[in-house]
C-alpha cells in the first residue's frame, strides 16, 4: 500500500478512508509503514499507538474493504493540498497527535463535578428514605395514626416542592454549583435539627422535615443539570444514571441505619446522619468546576473554552464553543412561551416522565415498605426492616444495568423492557393480595413481585427519568422548564404519599398495585408511539430536536 499526502497540510485531526466526510491530517500523522504491512495481512493494529475506533465507526469497518486507487473529495474541499491513497483502502482513523488538549486542573474539576453531582444524588436519597426507616419509631414514640404518619413523611415533600418552584428564578442570580452547595447546606442543617425535636413535637419534627426537603428539592433540580452540563455527550447518559444509583445507595443507607439504630431512640441518629453527606457535598463543590452555562453567563470565556474541550476532546474546541455560545445567546423564553402550543411536545415529554416515575408507585414501595410488607405477612418490625434492606440492594444492584447499557442500547429500549416487567409485577401484586390473602406463601410472592417491580423500576423509569429531564429541553426553556417538571414531580409524590397509607386501608393493597399497573401500561405505549431516541446526541443537538418538534 502506498500512501502519500503533502507535509504542509495543516489541519489535524482524524484521517477516516474511503471518503469518511471527516477533516484533513498532516503527512506526519500518517500511520507507519509496519501499520500498513500489518493490515493487509489482516492483522489487527490493537497493540499500536494509533485509535482505531471513534465519530461514530463501528470495529467490524476496521480493515482492507477497497483495493482501487482512491483520492477523497471530502478531504480536498478542507485542505487545499489534498491526500492520494494508491492500492488498499482502509477504515483506519489516525491518531491526532497534535490536537490540544484541556488543562489537567480544567479535567480535575470536572472529575470532582461528576463526584460532586452523583453524592447530590446520595443526599437526596439518604434524607429521603430515612422517613421508611423510622417510620415504625416515629408512629410509636409520637403515637401518630396513619394520616399523622403520612403527613410527616410528606413534609420532605412539601418542601421538596417549594426548593423546586423556586429553582428557576434562583439561577438566574447564581451559578448551578453555587446553588447545590447552598441546598446541601439547607439539608444538613435541617437534618441536625431534626434529631433533637422534643419526643411529642410533632409540628417542630414536621418542620425541620420541611426545611430538609427545600434543600433535596432544589438539588434533585440543579444535580441532573450540572451533570448533564458537565459530562462529555458519549457518557453523559451513564453520567446522571449514575445519580440515581447514589439515589438508591441513600435509601439503601437510610434502611440499614434503620436496623442498625433500632432502639427507641434511634430515629434521632438516623436522622443525624444525612449531615455527613452534605459536607461532603459542599466540600467536593468548592473545588469543581462551574457548568459551562455558567461560565459564559460570568463573562469567564477562556475557561469555557477549556472546559469544552475537555468535555468534547475529539471536537475543535474553538468550533465546539461557538456552538454552544450560539445556543446559549438565544433569548429566554417568558413563562406564556414555555408553555405555548409551540413547545408543547416537548413539555408534555418531560411532564409525562417527571410525573410518570412517581404514579409508577416506586415511592409508594420505598416509602412505606415496613408497612407494605408488614400487611403481606411478616409481622416483625426486624423481618420488615430487613425486607425492606433487600429492597434496597435490588434497587442498587439494578441500577447498574442502566448505567451499563443507556449509553450503549439507549432510553427507549431500557424504557419499554422495565416497564413490561412493572406491568406485570404489579398484577402479580395486585391479584395475590385480592385472592390469597397475607402471610405464608403470599407474603413470600409478593416479596418477590416487589422485588421485580423495583429492579425494573431501577433498571429504566428511576434513572432515564433523570436522564431525559436533564437533557430533553432546549437551552431557552431548561431553566423554567427543568424547574416545572421538577415541581410537577414533588407535587405527584406529595399528593401519592398523603393519600397511600390511608387508601391501602380503605381498598386494599390489590387495589392500589392495580391502579400502578395500569398506570405503567400507558407508561409503556407512550414511550413506544412519542418518545425520540436522544443517546450519542449532544444537549445542542436534542435542543434543536426537540425545538423542530411539532
Amino acid at each position: 500500500m502506498s500512501v502519500s499526502a503533502r507535509s504542509d497540510c495543516s489541519l489535524p485531526v482524524w484521517l477516516a478512508v474511503p471518503c469518511v466526510p471527516l477533516r484533513c491530517v498532516g503527512a506526519s500523522d500518517l500511520p507507519s509503514q509496519e501499520s500498513h504491512e500489518r493490515l493487509e495481512s489482516g492483522e489487527p493494529l490493537h497493540r499500536t499507538p494509533w485509535r482505531l475506533w471513534g465519530s461514530g465507526l463501528p470495529r467490524p469497518q476496521v480493515g482492507i474493504t477497497d483495493p482501487a486507487p482512491h483520492r477523497c473529495g471530502h478531504l480536498e474541499e478542507q485542505c487545499p493540498t489534498g491526500i492520494e491513497y494508491g492500492g488498499s483502502v482502509v477504515d483506519v482513523l489516525v491518531a491526532e497527535r497534535t490536537k490540544s488538549r484541556a488543562p489537567e486542573a480544567i479535567r480535575a474539576k470536572l472529575r470532582l463535578s461528576t463526584f460532586a453531582g452523583v453524592l447530590a444524588g446520595a443526599v437526596f436519597g439518604y434524607a429521603a428514605g430515612v422517613i421508611a426507616a423510622a417510620g415504625l419509631q416515629l408512629t410509636s414514640q409520637f403515637n401518630l395514626t396513619a394520616v399523622w404518619m403520612s403527613i410527616v413523611a410528606s413534609a420532605l415533600l412539601l418542601g421538596a416542592l417549594i426548593g423546586a418552584s423556586v429553582v428557576s428564578r434562583l439561577e438566574r442570580r447564581y451559578s448551578t454549583r453555587a446553588l447545590l452547595a447552598a441546598a446541601a447546606t439547607i439539608a444538613g442543617v435541617g437534618a441536625l435539627l431534626s434529631a433533637v425535636v422534643p419526643a411529642g413535637a410533632v409540628g417542630v419534627l414536621i418542620a425541620t422535615r420541611v426545611l430538609i426537603g427545600f434543600g433535596v428539592g432544589i438539588i434533585s433540580v440543579s444535580a441532573p443539570r450540572y451533570l448533564s452540563e458537565t459530562s462529555p455527550s458519549a457518557v453523559r447518559g451513564s453520567r446522571v444514571a449514575t445519580f440515581q444509583l447514589m439515589i438508591c445507595v441513600g435509601f439503601l443507607a437510610s434502611y440499614v441505619s434503620g436496623l442498625a439504630f433500632a432502639g427507641s431512640d434511634g430515629w434521632r441518629f438516623m436522622f443525624a446522619l444525612t449531615a455527613i453527606p452534605c459536607v461532603v457535598l459542599v466540600a467536593l463543590l468548592s473545588r469543581a468546576t462551574n457548568t459551562p452555562t455558567d461560565l459564559y453567563r460570568s463573562g469567564r470565556h477562556e475557561e469555557l473554552t477549556q472546559v469544552v474541550s475537555a468535555l468534547e476532546p475529539d471536537r475543535d474546541a474553538s468550533s465546539a464553543t461557538a456552538e454552544l455560545v450560539a445556543s446559549l445567546d438565544s433569548p429566554q423564553l417568558s413563562w406564556g412561551e414555555v408553555v405555548s402550543a409551540k413547545r408543547r411536545r416537548v413539555l408534555v415529554l418531560g411532564l409525562v416522565f417527571a410525573v410518570g416515575q412517581i404514579l409508577t408507585g416506586i415511592n409508594a414501595i420505598m416509602y412505606f415498605a415496613p408497612q407494605i410488607f408488614s400487611d403481606a405477612g411478616f409481622t416483625s418490625a426486624t423481618a420488615a426492616i430487613v425486607a425492606t434492606i433487600i429492597v434496597g440492594v435490588v434497587n442498587v444492584l439494578a441500577t447498574f444495568v442502566a448505567i451499563r447499557y443507556i449509553d450503549r442500547f439507549g432510553r427507549r429500549p431500557l424504557l419499554i423492557v422495565g416497564l413490561t416487567i412493572m406491568v406485570a409485577s404489579g398484577l402479580t401484586i395486585a391479584l395475590v393480595s385480592m385472592t390469597m390473602g397475607t402471610g405464608g406463601v403470599a407474603g413470600y410472592i409478593t416479596l418477590v413481585a416487589v422485588l421485580l417491580f423495583v429492579a425494573s423500576f431501577a433498571m429504566s423509569m428511576g434513572p432515564v427519568t433523570w436522564v431525559l429531564i436533564g437533557e430533553l429541553f432546549p437551552p431557552e426553556m431548561r431553566d423554567k422548564a427543568m424547574s416545572l417538571a421538577l415541581s410537577a414531580n414533588w407535587g405527584t409524590n406529595l399528593v401519592l404519599s398523603l393519600a397511600f397509607l390511608p387508601l391501602m386501608q380503605i381498598v386494599g393493597t390489590g387495589a392500589v398495585f392495580g391502579c400502578f399497573a395500569v398506570i405503567n401500561f400507558a407508561l409503556l405505549v407512550f414511550v413506544l408511539r412519542k418518545l425520540p431516541e436522544t443517546r450519542g446526541l449532544t444537549l445542542t443537538e436534542i435542543g434543536a430536536l426537540t425545538a423542530s418538534s411539532k
